[in-house]
């Protein structure tokens, strides 16, 4: 796969993604499962905007499930925790794909 390609299809799943954050946060069923697959997709690519998204996606599927902590770790802290990870995870996998 030639670098357009790379690219078109990375910023194509990241939208898809960012898409599904949206679904899961409005307690859709399907949007959970269909990052699922996206994420499961992107691992071996060490995508790191994919794996934060996980985290994000996985904390708002519990807030909108009624997770008190949940809702409280996406309003106070995942703010300033998601740049600290993601430059942890840069170091340790190297640059973005």
């Amino acid at each position: 796969m030639d670098e357009h390609s790379k690219k078109q299809w990375t910023d194509v799943s990241h939208e898809h993604a960012k898409e599904c954050l949206e679904r899961i946060s409005s307690g859709e069923a399907d949007g959970a499962y269909e990052f699922a697959q996206i994420f499961m997709s992107r691992i071996p690519q060490k995508d790191i905007e994919i794996f934060l998204l996980a985290v994000e996606a996985l904390a708002r599927q519990s807030a909108v499930l009624g997770c008190a902590d949940a809702k409280a770790f996406l309003e106070k802290e995942w703010g300033e925790l998601k740049p600290v990870l993601e430059s942890r995870l840069n170091r340790v996998f190297g640059a973005k794909p």
